[in-house]
């Protein structure tokens, strides 16, 4: 995953978007160049091969429901023609885009809440009260367990995926707070800066879900309104090139999590003499995307009802997810 944001990550490429006539600039002496290259090779490839496999599947008589599917069939067709690359990575870029991002903030929680076990309990209290232990957590019990959702919020506030934000272009001339932002100027929105400043959030750097008890909804409800300064967070970014995803992210970060602790604690891992080892949250791999670097945690089932209804409920999905394979 590495090679892939490599790229794109600030500071490993000549700022051509600010000064254009660096693009004169010869290949050979420009490493982020050929880096580039080999990444969208590589990438293309691995599409390239998705993409073979889900023809070969549907050739056997095996069509299923997917944007793969619709696509490839001309049942969806694109307002602008694209060649069967340009499909491929089309289609990547949304599979991409939605899983790698989505697992690095569950990954973050997973980090956060080993260091944090009374964030834990607060959750589980709420769990048991509303579940017991004999039914998993399912969105329709969101507006009843709203500490998941605080969860969720202070892991994309502490640690935004993309902490700089994406870059978009301004398309034309505009003034802000006595700033000239000029026509075609590279913006970006650094939700990393934003989330740590104690203007806005007290004690930043401090893991906190409580700091959200008073924003139950949704981020789409706050990043809907027009009082900026009462976001909840950044992390999705901000304007018209707000993430696409943010609906399914949400959804998907809050299943995961509420399941997660309704099953488990999830404690740090223990040396030979049993002693709990010290989290590192500090330890994040850089790039334009961020996610932590490998660390070990214990998952400890929290009772033997809560094993069964984890196995009743795989076996029940079972034949469901052979669909996907």
């Amino acid at each position: 995953m590495t090679l892939m944001h490599l790229p794109a990550t600030p500071g490993t490429y000549l700022p051509v978007d600010q000064f254009p006539i660096l693009k004169y600039v010869p290949s050979f002496l420009v490493p982020s160049k050929a880096r580039a290259i080999t990444c969208f090779e590589t990438i293309s490839s691995i599409w390239g091969e998705a993409r073979s496999q889900v023809v070969a599947r549907r050739g056997k008589g095996d069509n299923r429901i997917s944007l793969a599917d619709k696509v490839i069939s001309g049942q969806i067709k694109s307002d602008i023609a694209m060649n069967h690359r340009q499909e491929n990575n089309f289609l990547g870029a949304l599979q991409q885009g939605a899983a790698d991002t989505t697992a690095s903030m569950i990954l973050t929680s997973i980090l956060y809440l080993a260091k944090h076990h009374w964030v834990q309990k607060k959750a589980q209290t709420e769990l048991d009260r509303i579940c017991g232990d004999g039914r998993m957590p399912t969105w329709q019990d969101f507006r009843v367990l709203p500490y998941i959702n605080c969860i969720v919020k202070e892991g994309l506030r502490i640690r935004p995926v993309v902490p700089s934000g994406i870059p978009v272009r301004a398309s034309h001339d505009n003034w802000f707070d006595g700033y000239l932002i000029p026509k075609d100027s590279t913006v970006f929105c650094p939700a990393y800066n934003i989330q740590h400043n104690a203007g806005f959030y007290p004690n930043p750097y401090t893991y906190n879900p409580d700091r959200y008890l008073d924003r139950p909804l949704l981020a789409t409800s706050y990043a809907g309104s027009p009082d900026y300064e009462n976001r909840d967070h950044y992390a999705y970014g901000a304007g018209r090139r707000i993430c696409v995803g943010i609906h399914l992210a949400e959804r998907t970060q809050w299943r995961i999590i509420a399941r997660l602790l309704w099953a488990y604690d999830i404690k740090p891992e223990v040396d030979e003499k049993g002693n709990e080892l010290e989290v590192d949250t500090d330890a994040y791999e850089d790039g334009l995307l961020i996610c932590p670097k490998p660390f070990k945690v214990r998952f400890v089932p929290r009772g033997e009802k809560q094993v069964e209804v984890i196995k009743q409920d795989f076996e029940a999905v079972k034949d469901y997810l052979k669909t996907w394979e």
